[in-house]
């Protein structure tokens, strides 16, 4: 039983972030407005604050500095 519950609560998550995201796309990906990522690393939102970088090449770390 709580199995389901937490499958139909990851849903639910999941609706309201695409919700989130259609709405208003721009303030969605309001994290990665600054371009936080080095060395051409592609950043990705994680919601308005969070946000992951993808980094290319050598680099490495949070930001691709490293």
């Amino acid at each position: 039983e709580g199995d389901d519950e937490d499958s139909s609560s990851v849903e639910d998550s999941q609706r309201s972030a695409m919700a989130e995201r259609s709405m208003d796309s721009r303030s969605y990906s309001g994290a990665c407005a600054s371009s936080p990522c080095e060395h051409g690393g592609i950043c990705t939102p994680r919601g308005q604050r969070l946000f992951d970088c993808k980094c290319v090449g050598p680099w490495r770390g949070v930001y691709c500095g490293i």
